[in-house]
């Protein structure tokens, strides 16, 4: 199936609010991983866009940022182009 315009915009939000949310962190990807409790290269393809996180994994990355999923996704939400 082919993904349209709106489904790239959606894509792409996660690894931009994932990565801008680790810089204000502080922490490098292998922290984060370490965080996270998951592998540093699946934190590299989460910021390149290349896999899309499990909720739980989600959950993970958001504690390890130090915030909830809820705020988390309300950031992710924000940063995309229709809530701007």
């Amino acid at each position: 199936m082919m993904e349209t315009g709106k489904t790239e915009i959606y894509k792409n939000a996660f690894p931009n609010v994932l990565k801008s949310h680790r810089k204000l962190a502080k922490l490098t990807q292998e922290q984060l991983a370490e965080r996270a409790n998951i592998a540093v290269r699946f934190v590299q393809h989460l910021e390149a866009g290349k896999n899309q996180p499990t909720i739980s994994t989600f959950c993970e990355l958001a504690y390890a940022l130090n915030t909830s999923p809820d705020k988390f996704m309300f950031e992710l939400v924000k940063a995309l182009p229709d809530n701007k």
